[in-house]
């Protein structure tokens, strides 16, 4: 439908629910670890992408609760885990790990993101800001090796 035309004298009221947005939800889903606790996210979309990176925090022991709309993380129990499989491969967002692993676990080995209909696109400055901030980057084989060598100031 291109447009709807509404041709009456009487005013338009009511309420529309807006979904969740995939492009929002990933990063924030994949930030929410850092926290190492539960962490309860509303107005998540219930789509493919976002059900693969909660199955990625899954193998890394996460515990995750999704009814609805509403999504609980529980990260206290996370564990370190290379992150070279297929889950990884699927969804370009799988990037938004490394920045948490990195800080929770000093280190990440993590596959190059898949997942772009649109064509190879390449995460260049994401690895240009690593290696910047300190960090030992190596691609080997599409997998994305990140070791921190410098400590982050305040932590």
């Amino acid at each position: 439908m291109k447009r709807l035309i509404i041709d009456s004298p009487c005013m338009l009221k009511g309420k529309v629910d807006i979904s969740g947005s995939k492009n929002a939800a990933i990063p924030i889903i994949c930030t929410s670890i850092i926290k190492k606790g539960k962490v309860i996210l509303k107005n998540i979309p219930k789509i493919s992408d976002v059900l693969t990176i909660l199955k990625i925090l899954k193998e890394l022991n996460c515990k995750i609760v999704f009814i609805k709309n509403t999504l609980l993380i529980d990260s206290s129990k996370i564990q370190y885990k290379s992150l070279n499989n297929e889950n990884v491969r699927k969804i370009r967002g799988s990037y938004y790990l490394i920045g948490p692993l990195l800080y929770l676990f000093g280190k990440c080995e993590i596959a190059l993101p898949g997942g772009c209909s649109i064509g190879k696109r390449p995460i260049d400055a994401h690895i240009d800001m690593l290696e910047k901030y300190g960090n030992k980057v190596e691609i080997i084989d599409d997998v994305l090796y990140v070791n921190r060598i410098e400590k982050i100031n305040n932590i």
